[in-house]
């Protein structure tokens, strides 16, 4: 089932950290490598729910969509404001949950939101096959063959997908 959650209150913060727990463990080794994993991964998992907390729930319109079942988050990703439609980023399934079909339900449900027309865009790595293949299956096409992210940044090695709703 869809959950829109459109204030940080309403995040079950444990059950958003079981969601991005593989993200989490690669950037704790990025950017604490000295530190012993445990703790490291808590810092990583502090930043990312200050960074809700503080900045991405501030930007006006700016919503988590969760895909929820038997009451724990299977997938997730973020929705904010990009060029003329929406950027859909920071989709993820929990590690113990992939390959069951949470996160096209998600991407899909979210589609089903929007308004004839709407755009929704995506930045999706090239070597990431299982993202590009539900972006795929979801109706995206390429849009750009640079990743353009909200800050300015550019990524190479990205594509921008595209989806316009019929």
């Amino acid at each position: 089932m869809l959950v829109l959650l459109r204030k940080y209150p309403e995040i079950r913060e444990t059950e958003l950290m079981k969601v991005y727990a593989q993200s989490n463990q690669e950037n704790a080794e990025v950017f604490h490598p000295g530190l012993e994993a445990l703790d490291a991964i808590g810092l990583v998992e502090q930043d990312f729910l200050s960074y809700l907390r503080r900045d991405f729930f501030r930007e006006k319109g700016a919503f988590y969509a969760v895909w929820e079942e038997f009451g724990c988050y299977c997938s997730a990703l973020r929705m904010q404001h990009y060029l003329d439609g929406w950027l859909l980023s920071a989709l993820e399934t929990a590690p113990n949950l992939r390959r069951r079909g949470f996160g096209q339900m998600l991407v899909q449900a979210v589609q089903e939101i929007l308004a004839p027309g709407e755009k929704l865009y995506s930045h999706v790595s090239r070597r990431n096959k299982a993202s590009q293949g539900l972006h795929k299956n979801c109706g995206f096409s390429v849009f750009r063959d640079v990743a353009v992210y909200l800050d300015g940044s550019a990524d190479a090695g990205s594509d921008t997908l595209l989806y316009v709703k019929p």
